[in-house]
């Protein structure tokens, strides 16, 4: 996983308590199960049609975890972002390739990446508002 080609990942439990990790991100093509290639041939088509519309694309993926995997997992991930060392980002990767991988492509969405009416007046306003409250450290 990587932060900075937003990449967001989420595991959930079930009231079984399966664990599923779920993973939405434009670039995990190449983790998908071999047995996806239909759908994501199809769906990278849509992705790139809407990327080249000027949309903001999104993939969504999931896998079923077994209760070890994810034991694993957490303990490598939580010392991996708690390193100091210079290969931090690279023991990050290495974790989360435990579970990027063997996925089942759900679905992709696309949306427009452009700010609504008005917004940017909102956030001037409300910035103005708070300025005054910082001056007392409220």
């Amino acid at each position: 996983m990587n932060e900075e080609l937003g990449q967001v990942y989420t595991i959930l439990t079930d009231k079984t308590g399966t664990l599923r990790v779920r993973i939405m991100c434009s670039i995990m093509y190449e983790r998908l199960s071999n047995s996806q290639s239909t759908y994501g041939e199809a769906t990278q088509k849509h992705i790139n049609d809407y990327a080249d519309a000027g949309l903001r694309t999104l993939v969504l993926a999931y896998r079923q975890l077994e209760e070890i995997e994810y034991t694993k997992f957490e303990r490598n991930f939580t010392a991996a972002k708690n390193s100091v060392s210079a290969d931090r980002d690279e023991l990050i990767d290495e974790a989360t390739d435990l579970i990027e991988r063997d996925l089942i492509l759900f679905g992709a969405a696309a949306v427009e990446d452009k700010l609504q009416k008005g917004v940017p007046d909102s956030l001037t306003a409300s910035t103005n508002l708070l300025r005054p409250a910082s001056r007392y450290g409220c």
